[in-house]
């Protein structure tokens, strides 16, 4: 059996047609990225050290397209999504 790649990708609905978009992610490889451009990516600042960093780091889109009606929007990072109080525990 031949073998393929997977991915890392994000599956989002469009509110205005309904159809179900697929958008493939963000990829960092630390290895291969500046020191900076990770500290952006992880929302720390310029003088944490990201040294002891590893691994690859999956990022979402700033913005989406729907495929069908062509409709834009901006993306909501799922951390985002609840105050402090309102996070479940």
């Amino acid at each position: 059996m031949d073998s393929v790649e997977l991915m890392h990708a994000f599956s989002w609905i469009c509110p205005n047609c309904g159809r179900r978009n697929f958008e493939r992610a963000i990829e960092l490889d630390k290895s291969e990225s500046d020191p900076d451009e990770i500290r952006k990516a992880l929302g720390l600042e310029a003088w944490e050290d990201v040294s002891g960093i590893k691994g690859q780091f999956t990022l979402a889109p700033e913005n989406v397209t729907c495929e069908k009606c062509k409709t834009q929007y901006e993306t909501i990072d799922p951390s985002e999504r609840f105050d402090e109080e309102d996070a479940p525990t």
